[in-house]
C-alpha cells in the first residue's frame, strides 16, 4: 500500500471486502465441517485473514495456466478432513478460469459437497457466466456472493445463485477516513 500511496503522492485508502464476507458469510462461523479456500498464493494472505475472522481454518491451491483463459489446479494445500464446505474467496472473475477450476478440484479430490465463493469484482464477460452456470447446474456451485464495484449485468443478476453485496458502506468510511486526516501514518492506528 505504501508503494501505491508514494506513486500517487496524494492519500489513498485501500477499500477492503472482508468485513461484507464475513458478514454475509457469518452463518459458517466456527463450524468444523467448512474450510476457506484461496485460489492462489496471491490471495491467501486474504483468504487466512478471512478465515480467521470466522474462526476456519484455510487452505489454498497451487494453480498454473496451461492454456489461456484455463486454470490447472496442481495441489490443494491445507487440512480437508472432515470438511464438507468450502468458501473460495478471490479479487474476481474475468473469464471464470480460476473459478471453474478452483471449484472443481475440492469436489473431486477432497470430497468437498458445497461450494460457495465470494469476489470482490466480477467483471461480466460471457464465458464466465457460462462457466459458472455449469458449476452450479452440476451442483457443484451453490452460491456466488460479488460486490457491486462493478455493475452487474442484467443477466448475472438473475442468476438464482448469486447474491450482491453494497459497498457503500466500506466506500463512505475510507472517504472519511481520508477527509478527516489524510495521512496514511494516522489511518493506520
Amino acid at each position: 500500500m505504501e508503494t501505491i500511496r508514494g506513486f500517487y503522492g496524494i492519500p489513498v485508502t485501500a477499500v477492503e471486502s472482508l468485513e461484507l464476507f464475513s458478514r454475509f458469510f457469518e452463518s459458517f462461523r466456527g463450524r468444523s465441517d467448512v474450510i476457506a479456500v484461496a485460489p492462489d498464493l496471491v490471495a491467501a494472505r486474504r483468504v487466512a485473514a478471512f478465515g480467521r475472522a470466522l474462526g476456519l481454518p484455510s487452505a489454498v491451491a497451487s494453480k498454473h495456466w496451461p492454456h489461456p483463459e484455463t486454470a490447472a489446479i496442481e495441489e490443494l494445500i491445507g487440512d480437508f478432513s472432515g470438511k464438507r464446505i468450502a468458501l473460495v474467496m478471490d479479487d474476481m472473475i474475468g473469464t471464470g478460469g480460476t473459478v471453474h477450476a478452483v471449484a472443481e478440484a475440492p469436489v473431486e479430490e477432497k470430497g468437498i459437497e458445497e461450494i460457495h465463493v465470494g469476489v470482490s469484482h466480477y467483471l461480466g464477460l460471457p464465458k464466465a457466466r457460462e462457466r459458472l452456470d455449469r458449476l452450479h447446474d452440476r451442483g457443484i456451485l451453490s452460491q456466488l456472493v460479488v460486490t457491486n464495484s462493478i455493475p452487474s449485468t442484467e443477466e448475472l443478476g438473475g442468476a438464482p445463485y448469486v447474491h450482491s453485496l453494497d459497498i457503500a458502506g466500506p466506500l463512505a468510511r475510507a472517504i472519511l477516513d481520508i477527509h478527516h486526516d489524510p495521512r496514511p501514518s494516522a489511518r493506520r492506528r
